[in-house]
């Protein structure tokens, strides 16, 4: 009993002197440098959130269904549109691409676009929700941040497409709006573009 008690007095002595000996260290997280770079964070955020002004009237679009919907049964119910697709976005009537991207669109009525006009340091991935609005037809609302060359945020990008899926189920037609709005909540000059829309369902086999 007596060795228990001695060993655990000095483990106790032990600790105290490790953390005396490290006890400087504690002041690390409050460095200049630290504190910089959390301060740059919250600068980053604060942009962030002052950009979706401009945006959220845009992407406020309530995921279909109640709470008593299950995801598998709002799936079921629009089977044409889940999935994967290669879909181009043209310039107006004319055959100029304005994009090209891997899109999916998920059974909980989210979807994701993978850009390819531009680069992963520019933002080139996209989130959106979707919604039933007819026979075959749907409509999609997405956003995405931007950013510049140098990787400072610039931005967001918006986008709002209407399609119908065809009776085979392996394209669909539409067409599209988008712009980009500054960190300010305003609108980019020359950054909006509205054409036609095409996609192709990406198969397994």
């Amino acid at each position: 009993m007596k060795k228990v008690q001695i060993a655990g007095k000095l483990m106790v002595a032990a600790i105290a002197a490790m953390c005396t000996v490290f006890a400087p260290e504690a002041t690390a997280c409050s460095s200049p440098d630290v504190a910089g770079r959390f301060g740059r964070s919250r600068g980053l955020a604060a942009a962030l959130e002052s950009s979706m002004d401009g945006v959220l009237p845009l992407a406020r679009t309530a995921i279909p269904g109640n709470s008593d919907d299950k995801a598998e049964n709002f799936r079921d119910r629009n089977p044409e549109i889940v999935g994967m697709w290669i879909v181009t976005f043209y310039v107006g009537n004319t055959t100029e691409v304005y994009d090209l991207g891997i899109q999916q669109f998920y059974g909980d009525g989210t979807e994701m676009t993978n850009s390819s006009s531009f680069s992963p340091l520019e933002g080139n991935i996209c989130f959106g929700v979707w919604q039933a609005a007819g026979a075959r037809t749907f409509k999609l609302r997405h956003i995405g941040w931007t950013f510049d060359t140098n990787g400072k945020f610039s931005g967001t990008a918006r986008l709002s497409v209407t399609l119908t899926v065809s009776p085979q189920g392996d394209t669909y037609a539409g067409s599209y709006m988008a712009d980009a709005i500054d960190p300010s909540g305003n609108i980019v000059a020359g950054s909006q573009a509205k054409g036609p829309v095409r996609g192709r369902r990406f198969k397994a086999d």
